[in-house]
């Protein structure tokens, strides 16, 4: 009999301090024709959310501290905001 091939598996990747100021002043230099898509990838590292899940936000699941999440990989879950002073 024939072993299965080894399934690949996740593996985490943390930015370092360099790379998130980087990643930042990238995104903050986007042309106005690409400011939408800045702003998508910056929700990303602040929230925490997967990218199909940004992608696919829907402006009833914005709420003033939280994101409501209705199709997500594992289900439907609840994002919550820090809220600015």
């Amino acid at each position: 009999m024939r072993a299965d091939p080894p399934q690949p598996t996740a593996t985490g990747r943390l930015l370092s301090a360099a790379q998130i100021t980087a990643l930042g002043k990238t995104l903050d230099s986007a042309t106005p024709q690409h400011r939408d898509a800045a702003d998508t990838i910056r929700l990303i590292p602040l929230t925490g959310c997967r990218s199909g899940e940004i992608l696919q936000l829907g402006r009833s699941e914005v709420l003033a501290d939280k994101l409501a999440l209705e199709t997500t990989k594992t289900g439907p879950r609840t994002v919550h905001l820090a809220v600015s002073p």
